[in-house]
């Protein structure tokens, strides 16, 4: 457990897990993956004398919430998200059922999209919040997520979940997931204004200073954008636009890649299609988008 300043610390992982103390009991700002992942944040509170009792989700992806049904059947905790991604911490089925627009492939029934169950306890809104006895503020970071916040510990270290993407991620995946483009934009301007003491991101540890990774989703997102529009020029189909950028990129398709990509390509047309830098239309049974001018 890596101290971050005064009571705030995290702990390292696939996903950073955030943990606030005051006493003998801590705050648990998201709990991982899986029931591994629990396994080691207990292990870790226990050789410090420290007990859970407050579990709060940046926002409900399973590798976020995971850990939160192991948590929860072994201490006794107030489980807090936002109003919207309550929905998917409680029935998590919904996530792999947005990212496939329908029931989903047996194989995407995995810990991966598909976390264990969590009861959610207090459903949180942006602002100065008090839970469980602890002092915390909440901010709205939407646009990874519907409805993804950030937490503020009292010694001003915010926890920004997966607002913002390590370079080492983009690096990997090329076309990190995004839910909606133009409120990661703001999102991403919001942050470029803040000064906070720290920031653990969910993946990528602790930042003092975030304006080059603030630049960098910004310049990812800029490039995605702009290779979108040059491969319109001709028009094309989603899946057409899919496997352009598979091939470009060197990615090796899984049922795990496959749908996040599909996705996040679906948040970057619709949000140049909304800005009329393209347009779509419907021939021989099928969608095409095509760039509105000449580059």
């Amino acid at each position: 457990m890596i101290n971050v300043k005064g009571n705030t610390y995290y702990i390292p992982g696939h996903v950073c897990i955030g943990v606030y103390v005051q006493g003998s009991q801590c705050v648990l700002i998201d709990t991982g993956l899986d029931e591994n992942a629990a396994r080691k944040v207990l292990k870790e509170l226990k050789q410090m004398d420290i007990t859970p009792a407050v579990i709060i989700n940046t926002h409900a992806h399973a590798d976020h919430f995971g850990g939160n049904a192991f948590i929860q059947k072994r201490q006794n905790v107030i489980v807090c998200t936002s109003e919207k991604e309550s929905v998917t911490a409680q029935y998590p089925i919904y996530e792999p059922f947005y990212l496939f627009s329908a029931a989903p492939l047996n194989e995407m029934k995995n810990k991966f999209f598909m976390a264990s169950p969590s009861k959610v306890d207090e459903v949180i809104k942006t602002g100065k919040i008090q839970v469980g006895g602890f002092d915390l503020e909440v901010i709205s970071l939407p646009g990874h997520s519907i409805d993804q916040i950030g937490i503020v510990t009292p010694d001003n270290i915010l926890f920004c979940g997966d607002t913002l993407i390590g370079k080492h991620i983009i690096d990997k995946y090329s076309l990190p997931y995004i839910y909606d483009v133009e409120q990661q934009y703001n999102t991403l301007n919001y942050l470029k204004g803040t000064s906070y003491d720290g920031y653990v991101l969910a993946h990528g540890g602790l930042a003092e200073d975030i304006s080059s990774e603030v630049e960098m989703n910004f310049q990812v997102m800029q490039e995605i954008e702009k290779y979108l529009l040059g491969c319109l020029q001709q028009p094309a189909t989603r899946e057409e636009l899919l496997a352009m950028f598979v091939r470009d990129k060197g990615i090796h398709l899984t049922m795990i890649q496959y749908p996040l990509l599909s996705a996040s390509l679906s948040a970057y047309l619709s949000y140049l299609a909304n800005h009329n830098y393209i347009k779509y239309y419907f021939e021989q049974g099928k969608l095409y988008w095509q760039a509105c001018q000449s580059i």
